[in-house]
């Protein structure tokens, strides 16, 4: 955020408050955009199921 500050010179609140709305936007855009292949979520990417790094965060989640 810091960076931020220094190269368009306002505060943090103006900062945070831009940020927040761009993710706001991102994320209704997102629901338009993004669709899922599984819209029941019941198949496991074999990326996640065969990788010990990525399953322990989704093991039993769904």
């Amino acid at each position: 955020m810091g960076e931020c500050l220094e190269r368009f010179q306002h505060s943090t609140e103006t900062i945070s408050r831009y940020f927040s709305q761009g993710l706001d936007v991102l994320i209704r855009l997102s629901q338009d955009v993004i669709a899922s292949v599984d819209n029941r979520f019941t198949d496991i990417p074999a990326k996640i199921l065969n990788d010990d790094r990525y399953m322990s965060y989704f093991k039993d989640c769904i």
